[in-house]
């Protein structure tokens, strides 16, 4: 099976056993994946962010805080991963943090979060990445 169809294929498996008094038996089952994600692009002040079709995150441009998810303060001119993050669905850019959705459904955040902008609870002007149902 892909590691995530397009949506509306439909996946199934025969499954066919042939016993020492050769007796056939046949089940059939059906399969069921997260569509691939749609790929996309998100930006916010002088970073972008785009969701490729395999499920992983790419940033480039401006760092502050680590909203690129790489270490804080670097300007990657060309497209780097997020460290970590596979399995995306969806994603947004915010001014000096990012978030991901991930087919799971957890929600990752990373990035600054003086205010709150993780969603952990604290505001605390420290890079951080958080994962949270």
């Amino acid at each position: 099976m892909p590691a995530c169809p397009p949506a509306g294929t439909a996946l199934t498996v025969t499954a066919t056993l042939t016993n020492s008094a050769g007796l056939i038996t046949s089940q059939v089952f059906t399969l069921s994946s997260h569509p691939c994600p749609v790929p996309r692009v998100d930006a916010a002040g002088d970073s972008s962010l785009i969701l490729r079709g395999d499920g992983t995150v790419w940033g480039w441009g401006e760092n502050l805080s680590g909203r690129l998810g790489q270490q804080p303060n670097g300007r990657p001119l060309t497209p780097v991963p997020v460290a970590g993050m596979t399995g995306a669905t969806a994603l947004a850019a915010g001014e000096e943090h990012s978030l991901a959705l991930r087919a799971d459904g957890t929600v990752w955040a990373w990035g600054s979060n003086q205010n709150g902008q993780l969603g952990d609870g604290t505001a605390v002007l420290v890079p951080a990445t958080v994962a949270f149902p």
